[in-house]
C-alpha cells in the first residue's frame, strides 16, 4: 500500500536514482574502465587492463555514481556517472605495496554508498507520499535522518507483521 501510495511521477524518478545507486559498479583494482555511459539504471563501460611490470605501480578505477542535479531545487534527478583513475598498486620502494589500502578503503565506501541507497530506497517504499515532519517533507531529509525513520518504521511494522504472520499461518502452534 506504501507503494502506491509513494509513486508520483517525480517520486518514481527519485527510486530510479536510488537503484541506479544500488547498481554503480564496484571498483575495479587492476583495470582503466572507459567509454563510461548510463543506459537507464545501468552503467556500461570498456575495461582497459593496465600494464604492469612487476616494478612500479598498476591502475584502478573507482566509480562515482551520484545525483548530477542535487542541490537544485525542481529539477528531476539526474544519474550521473564518474569514473576516477587511482593507483591501487602503488608501491613504497618498489616493494611495501600499499596502494591496496586505498582499494579497501573505496570498496567498503562503495558498500556503504550501497546500503544507504537500499536503506533510502526502503524509505520511499515505507512512507506515504504526503509524508512530513515539523513541515520537512521526504525531500528535506538526509540520509540519516531518513535511516532513522525507516527504523522507527521497521519497529512499528514488526509487531504488526507477527501478528498477521500468527493469525494467517495455520503451521504456527500456540
Amino acid at each position: 500500500m506504501a507503494i502506491v501510495s509513494n509513486s508520483g511521477y517525480d517520486s518514481i524518478n527519485r527510486i530510479e536514482l536510488q537503484m541506479f545507486l544500488i547498481n554503480c559498479p564496484s571498483p575495479i583494482y587492476h583495470g582503466v574502465a572507459t567509454n563510461l555511459n548510463t543506459d537507464g539504471l545501468t552503467v556500461n563501460y570498456t575495461l582497459t587492463q593496465t600494464n604492469y611490470s612487476g616494478h612500479g605501480s598498476f591502475n584502478g578505477t573507482y566509480f562515482q555514481c551520484y545525483d548530477g542535479n542535487a542541490g537544485i531545487p525542481g529539477l528531476e534527478p539526474a544519474p550521473t556517472v564518474t569514473a576516477v583513475i587511482k593507483e591501487y598498486g602503488a608501491t613504497a620502494f618498489d616493494t611495501i605495496p600499499f596502494g591496496w589500502l586505498g582499494y579497501i578503503a573505496d570498496y567498503l565506501t562503495h558498500v556503504f554508498q550501497k546500503l544507504q541507497a537500499f536503506v533510502v530506497l526502503l524509505g520511499y517504499f515505507a512512507t506515504p507520499a504526503n509524508f512530513s515532519i515539523l513541515g520537512y517533507g521526504l525531500d528535506d531529509l538526509s540520509g540519516l535522518s531518513l535511516m532513522l525513520i525507516v527504523g522507527i518504521y521497521v519497529f512499528a511494522y514488526i509487531p504488526i507483521f507477527l501478528f498477521a504472520y500468527k493469525a494467517i499461518s495455520p503451521f504456527v502452534g500456540g
